[in-house]
Formats: structure tokens, sequence, C-alpha cells
């Protein structure tokens, strides 16, 4: 028998972009109303302004607006892109899908309430302990403190 669940038939969007260090657990997390060349670049500017003497790896996924030619690369950031259909090997996707997780089979009468939902997760549940515990793949520790 399929268990029964609340259903809603209508779409609206907001899309999160995030970065997190399974190191220190330090992150960066902007929601935004589309996924576009503009938003990506607002994206990598502000986290280039967060600890500016970090360098920081980003492992993307093959999205458009990850290869845009437009895109200015901070001098502090280096974008690794992964193989098509691997995202177990994305630390970030542990961490969208704790997220998705909370928000299973609720429903929201509104966007409002869901991005409401969403930033107490975020705010509560993500704290820096977690992120670590979800983002710290052993490999790229390994790389991490062999590259020291």
């Amino acid at each position: 028998m399929k268990p029964l669940c609340p259903e809603q038939h209508k779409y609206e969007y907001r899309y999160l972009f995030g970065a997190f260090s399974p190191i220190n657990g330090n992150h960066l997390l902007l929601e935004f109303p589309c996924c576009n060349t503009e938003v990506f670049q607002y994206f990598l500017d502000q986290l280039a302004v967060v600890d500016p003497q970090e360098f920081k790896i980003l492992f993307l996924d093959n999205a458009g607006w990850h290869h845009a030619k437009a895109l200015q690369v901070p001098q502090n950031i280096a974008l690794i892109f992964l193989p098509p259909y691997s995202p177990e090997l994305n630390p970030a996707e542990k961490v969208w899908q704790h997220v998705k997780a909370q928000l299973t089979l609720q429903h929201f009468s509104c966007i409002e309430q869901l991005q409401e939902q969403v930033s107490h997760i975020i705010t509560h549940q993500l704290t820096i302990d977690r992120i670590i515990s979800l983002t710290a793949f052993p490999h790229y520790l390994y790389a991490f403190w062999f590259a020291l």
C-alpha cells in the first residue's frame, strides 16, 4: 500500500547556493530566485570576501552557469568540475540531502513558509560540527592534509 502524503501541484522556486568547509565547518549559503551566470558570479564574489586569505576549492556539477565564459573566478577560489552524474563525489550534496530530509512530506501553503522552514534548518541544524560531519570525506581530507 502506498503511503498517503499531502501533495501540491503549484510550482514556485528558490535556489540555495552553498559552500561548506569540511576542515573548519565554515559555510556560506545564499538564496536566489533563479540560477544563472550573474547569480553564480555574485555568489563567487561573496565567497571570495569570506576569509579572503583562505584559498577555497569548490566542487561543482556541470551546470551551464558554472562554465560560463563571462564568469570572473576570484583568485582565491578554484573550481573543480565533477564527472556527470556523480553527486556522491560532492560533499555539499550531503548538506542538501540533510536539508531536504527535514522538508520531506511537509506541505507549505506558500513559498514564504518553505523559506522560513529552510531558514530555520540552516540556522539551527547546520552547525559547524554538523557541516564537518556531513562533508568531511576522508579522501578529500587526506588530500588537504597531504598538501600542507
